[in-house]
């Protein structure tokens, strides 16, 4: 009889780094994962180099493994804490921090980054790590807050919609979230969100050419929504047409959100450029931000493969 090889099983995975961030991180992941009742991966990466002087290295041999174990040790027992029961793998990389974590999320059906506070200059490392990592990952990411609490609910989920192409994959996605805990679900908010160019906007600026706007906006998205409303009756969906730049838009509305929901850009498989939206997402956020895969061009149904009307700027 021929042997199939037999898939691996899906696992939560979740970025340790060893700050309040990283472990927040953790407890979300370790949660998701006992609510999906899959194993929990922990990964630590440690530097692929050791800064030397001029006759010894800087960090004494052996150090940096010993604190990335002792970090994995710590966020184990997080994880462990928030859920007894859970399977933990802990996993040190010695790479850089980008292809350590995507390539380690593989086989992930989620994978959790934390968020924490930086200045402007650790931004930039941050920041990137961040970015890159969800510009590369295989499976979702979630990226979130180091002040956010889940004991701190709004019952809203903020869905970011720029095309008809990903609005079904979102939606769908929004309505898991709001539907998570089991009681009542939360309500779903589709967020579109438009501005035109400097001095294009001007043109358009007048409340009536907005509420015009708003109107047959929504008129297009409407259908998009019903496919969804129909099979999940019970999650109260809204539309929500903003004129605001869409960035701006979305991480203001993160502040009275439990999630937002948002696609990453698709530039094809050479390129990994987040999109200035996504990224100011990511980064400055109240809440935790799914960002989902986009869907793969040849699947597109042509009736949802086009944009939304040519002025909604979104990514």
């Amino acid at each position: 009889m021929e042997q199939h090889p037999v898939p691996p099983v899906p696992q939560i995975v979740v970025g340790a780094d060893g700050t309040e961030a990283g472990l927040q991180a953790v407890r979300c992941a370790a949660k998701e994962a006992e609510r999906l009742s899959l194993g929990l991966r922990i990964v630590h990466v440690t530097p692929g180099y050791v800064p030397t002087g001029p006759a010894l290295p800087i960090i004494p041999d052996g150090s940096l493994r010993s604190y990335g174990l002792g970090i994995l040790k710590d966020a184990a027992a997080q994880a462990r804490q928030d859920a007894p029961a859970l399977s933990v793998e802990t996993v040190l990389v010695t790479a850089g921090r980008v292809p350590g974590l995507v390539t380690n999320s593989t086989d992930a059906k989620v994978l959790f980054l934390g968020n924490g506070h930086h200045s402007l200059g650790e931004r930039v490392w941050t920041g990137n790590t961040i970015a890159g990592v969800v510009s590369r990952a295989h499976c979702p990411v979630v990226v979130v807050p180091q002040d956010w609490s889940p004991d701190l609910t709004h019952g809203r989920v903020v869905v970011g919609l720029k095309t008809k192409r990903h609005a079904n994959e979102l939606l769908e996605a929004a309505v898991e979230v709001a539907t998570r805990s089991g009681g009542t679900p939360s309500e779903v908010v589709v967020l579109h969100a438009w501005k035109l160019a400097s001095g294009y906007d001007d043109i358009v600026s007048n409340r009536e050419a907005v509420e015009e706007w708003a109107r047959s906006q929504t008129q297009v998205i409407e259908p998009l929504v019903e496919r969804v409303r129909s099979k999940h009756p019970e999650v109260p969906i809204r539309i929500e047409i903003v004129h605001d730049q869409p960035a701006h838009a979305l991480v203001h509305a993160s502040r009275t959100s439990d999630h937002l929901v948002v696609v990453r850009p698709d530039h094809g498989r050479l390129f990994h450029h987040l999109g200035h939206v996504v990224r100011a997402v990511v980064r400055e956020a109240h809440c935790p931000v799914a960002v989902m895969l986009p869907v793969p061009a040849k699947n597109d149904d042509p009736e949802l493969a086009a944009q939304l009307p040519a002025a909604s700027v979104h990514a």
